[in-house]
């Protein structure tokens, strides 16, 4: 904590109250273990966290002020759990005027989380300590929040974020950043090894795996020199026990791609799929002699180290070359944005049960987060596929689709009875009409009768339009 948070927390008032006090030091401790794996991003997480708790107490401080003091553990007792859940939605940016517009609903769901986090710790300490009074009124409050929290916090943050506008990248801007990405990859110059081109092809190929993968910036960024050349490539025993099952198109794809596994959010290890265009520059940034020459440190263990002791950032990455290529909506093209744009587009697929959860292991999240935070209802299927449901409901046309898939249904069939049974009347009504038309012909003279053939001749449909050829 000391050596890797402290230093790059910043010393305002809220990080110094986030390093004053206990139990929001122990959350950041806890949070620092959590991460272990993750040597490069954990302290930006854990300041993250620390400063964020920090701001619901300093926002607690305004509000009331307890008997037995000023600090988190003072405040997470069943007295104060409305004072908590207040604090926590003016954390979220609660508009003054419309108390279900929160601008920043991330933090209180973060928020959510933390503060069991830092009653449980609470808890915990108690128990140490001997003292039942404390630890009664922490599993008192995490009683609360397990039975009222979600009435009075987390429906509003829930509907906040189901309302809220992000517009998918565009399906022609995706093509056309791949074509970039791969043009500027193989225009590429190898031979130089200046710092300037080093950098140049780290951001390439950092833009190229994340936008290929739909990964979190964060995760290919650090992926370490160790784990680039242990990764899987060409076909093993077991690749070869399958592969007669294979089409020649994804035979291909087994043999030219590489895999490498990552580590991802709470230690969960994600894969990492490398394209045959970017293998060059991989093993550019990677060679020893290429990485000394560009000054890279031997300490520095990331594959798109920089000449510091860190690495060149993804989501920077990913806004430089977006930029420079010519796209339509660049600011679209994003890391968060890209795999949003995966899980909504998958709707269009027949994807098995078994298929998403390939989708869900590979982008690194749980089937509830898959569905609720990243996957968008795509409009095309509710224009199409649902319209089509309501329009056999309305019609009464659900059992004659009995056992069908909605693709498997063409407006024509669903409209096709209906339209030949309104024909059907259509013709009915028009002979019925004919037969009234005929009826209504007066008797006429013998010197009419002449007139009288021609408009029968004519096929009449209005009764006026004879009165007047007769009768003229």
């Amino acid at each position: 904590m000391l050596k890797e948070v402290y230093p790059v927390m910043r010393t305002d008032t809220i990080g110094k109250l986030a390093r004053s006090d206990t139990l929001i030091v122990a959350l950041g401790n806890q949070w620092l273990m959590r991460n272990l794996g993750n040597k490069l991003m954990r302290k930006y997480y854990v300041s993250a966290v620390m400063r964020l708790s920090s701001r619901l107490l300093l926002t607690l401080r305004g509000m009331v002020t307890p008997s037995t003091g000023i600090y988190m553990e003072d405040y997470l007792v069943p007295g104060y759990f409305t004072y908590v859940a207040k604090a926590a939605l003016q954390v979220a940016q609660q508009d003054a005027a419309d108390e279900e517009n929160l601008r920043a609903p991330s933090n209180a769901l973060k928020l959510s989380f933390d503060i069991k986090r830092m009653a449980n710790i609470k808890v915990a300490k108690a128990i140490q300590a001997q003292n039942q009074e404390k630890k009664a009124s922490a599993k008192d409050f995490l009683e609360l929040m397990s039975i009222e929290w979600t009435t009075k916090l987390e429906r509003v943050v829930l509907e906040e974020r189901k309302g809220e506008s992000k517009p998918l990248p565009l399906p022609s801007d995706i093509m056309k950043f791949s074509q970039y990405l791969t043009r500027e990859a193989a225009a590429c110059d190898l031979q130089d090894k200046s710092y300037s081109n080093y950098r140049k092809v780290v951001m390439l190929t950092l833009a190229s795996l994340i936008s290929y993968n739909r990964r979190r910036p964060g995760e290919v960024q650090a992926i370490r020199l160790s784990s680039y050349f242990s990764r899987k490539h060409g076909a093993n025993e077991i690749s070869n026990e399958i592969s007669g099952d294979l089409s020649n198109f994804e035979k291909k794809l087994l043999e030219e791609q590489d895999l490498l596994e990552v580590r991802g959010k709470c230690g969960k290890f994600v894969p990492v799929i490398v394209p045959a265009y970017i293998k060059p520059l991989l093993e550019f940034i990677t060679d020893s002699v290429v990485r000394h020459t560009a000054g890279i440190s031997t300490s520095n263990k990331y594959v798109f180290a920089n000449n510091r002791s860190g690495v060149i950032r993804g989501g920077y990455a990913m806004v430089v070359m977006t930029n420079e290529a010519p796209l339509t909506k660049p600011e679209r093209i994003r890391g968060t944005n890209m795999r949003r744009f995966m899980a909504t587009m998958s709707q269009g697929l027949n994807i098995s049960p078994q298929q998403q959860r390939w989708v869900v292991d590979h982008m690194g999240h749980t089937l509830d987060v898959h569905n609720i935070h990243y996957k968008s209802t795509l409009d095309v299927i509710e224009r199409v596929d649902i319209s089509k449901l309501l329009l056999m409901m309305d019609l009464g046309q659900i059992g004659r689709f009995k056992g069908k898939r909605l693709d498997e249904i063409q407006f024509e069939e669903l409209l096709g009875q209906t339209q030949s049974g309104a024909t059907s009347e259509a013709s009915e009504r028009q002979d019925d009409e004919a037969e009234q038309e005929e009826d209504y012909l007066p008797e006429l003279p013998e010197e009419d009768e002449e007139s009288l053939l021609i408009c029968k001749e004519m096929q009449f449909n209005d009764k006026r339009i004879v009165q007047i050829k007769i009768f003229c």
